[in-house]
């Protein structure tokens, strides 16, 4: 069975349309007598393409080589770990009064989740590291297809 993701609307009335529910309805004719998992969410735009690659490509490796320069040898998933664990996590309280830090998955941001994620590494390694990550090159965003 072939896995089909459709994205809809919910009216002020509270009814359900999709935006070509014949799609739906063919897919549903063609898996008769299928056990069928339906989960509703709401539609969040994923950290872009770009995004994603601007953390990896330049705020990983700069605070990995900060790090590094001090005399350490961790990896840049040493590095990745660290930084979702200080500044994508949550704080879990337990029944002693102790708090745990659970660090989130970076997958799961959406575009202004993962601004105020790089921002926050920003002003940490500028404070703590000493060194300056810059802010996206607007210019390569905006030319990047006319660059490859």
């Amino acid at each position: 069975m072939k896995r089909l993701d459709m994205y809809g609307v919910i009216d002020a009335e509270g009814k359900l349309s999709f935006r070509n529910k014949q799609i739906l309805d063919e897919w549903i004719k063609s898996n008769p007598g299928k056990k069928v998992l339906v989960t509703f969410s709401e539609d969040r735009k994923k950290r872009s393409d770009l995004q994603n690659q601007y953390y990896w490509g330049v705020v990983v490796p700069l605070v990995k080589s900060a790090i590094n320069d001090l005399g350490n040898t961790y990896t840049t998933e040493n590095i990745h770990d660290f930084l979702k664990t200080e500044f994508n996590c949550d704080e879990v309280q337990t029944e002693s009064g102790a708090f745990l830090t659970i660090p989130k998955s970076t997958t799961k941001l959406n575009t202004l989740e993962f601004c105020d994620f790089k921002e926050r590494i920003q002003q940490f390694a500028s404070e703590v590291l000493g060194i300056y990550i810059p802010d996206p090159d607007p210019y390569y965003i905006e030319n990047k297809q006319n660059l490859i």
